[in-house]
């Protein structure tokens, strides 16, 4: 699944962020009035710098696993270190596209 995030300030169309969860995966099962879940996938995440006119990786691959069951116990494992790029475009964009809503 693809998705992005588009700005329209001042009827000017420009990407903002874009996004890519893939190998996505849930499982859910019932026995004896317990219910457990479990869900896997991939994300990675992109942002458009504005003044190099290129996609820049904003959150590198990342496999996400969260599990569930009926008592309300949750825990969510990453399996890869997370990695975070934050750069002065990237809050500049995301600035101007907040300020215009």
């Amino acid at each position: 699944m693809n998705g992005f995030l588009i700005n329209d300030l001042k009827g000017v169309f420009y990407p903002v962020i874009s996004f890519v969860i893939s190998k996505f995966w849930y499982k859910s099962s019932e026995k004896f009035k317990q219910t457990r879940s479990f869900t896997k996938l991939s994300l990675v995440s992109n942002y458009y710098n504005l003044k190099t006119l290129i996609w820049e990786p904003f959150i590198e691959k990342l496999r996400l696993e969260y599990k569930e069951d009926s008592n309300l116990d949750a825990t969510l494992m990453i399996n890869k270190e997370l990695n975070i790029n934050i750069t002065t475009e990237l809050l500049s964009n995301l600035t101007k596209t907040l300020s215009s809503v």
